[in-house]
């Protein structure tokens, strides 16, 4: 069966959930930068949320890579970006 989906849509939804992953992947960074080790984490209630929402964020990553990758187009838009 055929995809609904046009290949410039589907280029379009590669190009977005790779920017929503690139802002993601920012923002845990900078949630992050003042943990030094695990203990920050399980040392305070504050530090548990931040474990939890770190968790949050990750998987929200995978599900866009698997989204990403079950686009007919992803393969060439990479190649296209690494290779040029």
């Amino acid at each position: 069966m055929e995809s609904k989906f046009s290949e410039a849509g589907n280029a379009e939804r590669v190009l977005l959930t790779l920017n929503s992953i690139s802002e993601t992947i920012e923002n845990l960074i900078d949630w992050n930068e003042n943990v030094r080790s695990a203990d920050d984490y399980y040392s305070s209630s504050g530090g548990m949320q931040l474990l939890a929402a770190n968790c949050t964020l990750i998987t929200a990553i995978g599900e866009g890579i698997v989204l990403t990758a079950s686009c007919r187009i992803f393969l060439s838009l990479i190649s296209r970006i690494f290779l040029g």
